[in-house]
């Protein structure tokens, strides 16, 4: 792509170039058009970094000179140096005057440029003043032949660089000024900072697409020596008018929506962050934010960001509108400070109330109410002088004392009467007499062996029934008090606690016991004892049977089991007011396995132990039968002996 220059421009570009690049400066946003004042031009400071437009080649005999009347810093410890970049020379500021002059010999300069030196040590109070002059007397936009185009400041790494640019104002032969022509466009529009301009004024095109529409492409062209030729605008839309019209074309196209979307990073401790619509999301969506504590907790801080970590705007405190990136949120919770305030209850002689701790903006919790020896309690009030009730509904919010109003009451005495007679039991009262409105009585129930309460009725003389304050206890109403009561039996019962297996083998020659518990004053149970049937026969006591206290202690002797036959039966146990019956299950005798090692093994291995017959077995009350016995006794421990050995062995071995 070839730039418009002209022949003639071309040595003068050169020197431009080798200044330029001498400066660390950035891509320039957007122009700075100063406007004209008669004694100076005065100018917020662009943003640091940025450049200059291209420069614009000043006529010939032109001279100028610069005079800096910015305001710095006072009580400076060494002066401001700036230096003349197209000289290399240092300029020192008069250590008398409020500002100082730049001078410039460079007739074929369009662009003065100086270096404030030492900037760390200063800084600017007020906005950038600057005076200028052609030829040494026409102030510059006073009616001059040439005005300031622009004047940039560009602040980087400790150093200031400020630019001026100057530009023709008179059009005459060697300054022809040519239209710049925008072809009509749709969906959107070009404009250009001027309709015509010099050869080497700065042009620069701004697009402003439709709503839905995006730039497709762009061009300038102008025909040089009968060539048409592409301008080279850059990404700003910016170029040098050439010697020549200048022709721009432009086409816009629908735009591609995208989505984003936004994403809540876990985990977030202590509660919870959620979104009214999280995906799908286009360029400018306004997007809620649903911030949820858990219980004790409060936000910390919301952290919305974008891929780039940029923060986005938000609308509210909890609404953003969606950039073109997706978003990330983020939150912290932290514990709410709770204050808590002190409630004191004042009794006013009553009995003492204790103190209550209440969070802020909570209740307090209403007491019992104080007792005071004859006076009745009429409620708590917020003031010494008893005036302002207070009302248990009122959130707490600061410390508060209650002082409770009483009223002397009257000295009516009242008494309390006991029904009779009360069967089954008795009922008394630790106060019966002498009693004022008010007093606490207690009542003392002592139900009958066997028996419990069942209703207690505790009524005025107007038969109104009395609020008890604990199941057995009330205050005196202003009346006398009758007591009345009714008592009703506990159903007795009997529970088997040993022998409930009902489980006996034949030829053990073991009594079965059985053990029984009475629900009521078990301490009696035997006393209700009245004796013992199997399968409806009565067994005999003292043959049959043994028993004793202890609760009741049945013993069945072996020798009527021995004759039960095998089976299930039904042992019923009878007392004076209930009888018990379980089911006893008679089992036969318990093979005994023949051990003697003088036996032999049959070699198919098929042949089993002998099993003494229980019918040949020694009876174990026969005395002649001693030395059989004491043989399958010594049998038995051998073998205990030889399986502990054999565990020991195998647990080594493990």
């Amino acid at each position: 792509m070839k730039k418009i220059m002209k022949g003639e421009l071309m040595a003068v570009l050169m020197s431009l170039v080798m200044v330029v690049s001498l400066m660390p400066m950035r891509t320039f946003a957007d122009d700075k058009q100063i406007v004209s004042e008669v004694d100076a031009l005065e100018f917020e400071a662009p943003v640091v970094g940025e450049t200059p437009d291209t420069d614009v080649v000043a006529p010939s005999d032109a001279a100028y000179s610069v005079r800096d009347e910015s305001k710095f810093n006072a009580n400076k410890t060494k002066y401001v140096t700036w230096r003349d970049i197209t000289d290399g020379k240092d300029i020192y500021k008069s250590d008398i005057e409020n500002g100082y002059t730049f001078f410039s010999g460079h007739k074929y300069e369009a662009t003065v440029a100086f270096e404030l030196k030492d900037l760390s040590n200063y800084e600017w109070d007020e906005q950038i003043k600057i005076t200028a002059k052609m030829n040494g007397n026409t102030m510059i936009d006073a009616g001059g032949e040439f005005k300031i185009n622009s004047i940039v400041v560009n602040k980087d790494m400790g150093v200031c660089f400020v630019t001026y640019l100057f530009e023709s104002v008179k059009e005459g032969p060697g300054f022809e000024k040519h239209k710049i022509r925008i072809n009509p466009t749709t969906n959107g529009t070009v404009t250009s900072n001027y309709d015509k301009a010099v050869a080497g004024a700065v042009i620069k095109l701004t697009v402003t697409p439709d709503e839905g529409y995006e730039l497709d492409t762009i061009k300038a062209n102008c025909v040089i020596d009968g060539h048409e030729e592409e301008i080279d605008m850059g990404e700003e839309y910016k170029f040098m008018m050439p010697n020549a019209e200048v022709f721009v074309t432009a086409t816009f196209k629908k735009s591609v929506e995208k989505h984003y979307t936004v994403t809540i990073v876990n985990p977030i401790e202590h509660g919870k962050i959620t979104v009214d619509k999280n995906s799908e999301l286009s360029e400018g969506d306004l997007v809620n934010i649903t911030v949820t504590p858990d219980e004790g907790y409060e936000l910390e801080t919301l952290i919305v960001k974008d891929e780039g970590t940029n923060l986005v705007t938000m609308e509210t405190p909890t609404s953003f509108k969606m950039p073109a990136a997706n978003v990330n949120v983020d939150a912290t919770f932290k514990k709410i400070a709770v204050t808590k305030h002190t409630v004191k209850f004042e009794s006013n002689g009553g009995s003492a109330v204790e103190d209550q701790s209440v969070n802020d903006g909570e209740k307090a919790t209403k007491p019992a109410n104080p007792t005071r020896e004859a006076y009745e309690f009429e409620g708590w009030y917020t003031d010494e002088a008893l005036s302002n009730p207070f009302d248990f509904d009122t959130a707490i919010t600061k410390d508060t004392t209650l002082y409770a109003k009483w009223k002397a009451k009257e000295s009516n005495s009242y008494t309390v009467t006991i029904a009779n007679p009360i069967e089954d039991g008795k009922v008394t009262v630790d106060k019966d007499s002498g009693l004022s409105e008010g007093d606490l009585v207690n009542i003392m129930i002592m139900p009958d062996e066997g028996y419990e309460l069942e209703t207690l009725i505790v009524k005025d003389e107007g038969t109104n029934l009395v609020a008890m304050e604990t199941a057995t206890s009330f205050r005196m109403p202003a009346a006398n008090v009758n007591i009345d009561a009714t008592f009703k039996r506990i159903p007795v019962k009997y529970d088997i606690v040993s022998g409930a297996d009902g489980k006996w083998f034949k030829d053990s020659g073991k009594d079965f016991e059985i053990v029984i518990k009475r629900n009521i004053a078990d301490h009696k149970c035997f006393d209700y004892f009245v004796g013992v049937m199997i399968d409806d026969e009565a067994l005999i006591p003292g043959v049959d049977y043994d028993t004793r206290a202890g609760s009741t202690i049945i013993n069945i002797k072996a020798a009527f089991l021995q004759k039960l036959g095998v089976g299930k039966h039904i042992v019923m146990i009878i007392f004076d007011d209930r009888e018990v019956e379980m089911e006893l299950n008679i089992n036969k005798a318990v093979p005994v396995v023949n051990n003697d090692k003088t036996q032999k093994v049959n070699k198919d291995k098929t042949e089993k132990a002998n099993i003494v017959n229980a019918n040949k077995k020694p009876n174990t009350a026969d005395e002649s039968n001693v030395a059989i016995w004491t043989v399958l006794m010594l049998m038995s421990i051998a073998g205990t002996v030889v399986a502990i050995s054999y565990r020991l062995k195998l647990k080594n071995y493990r």
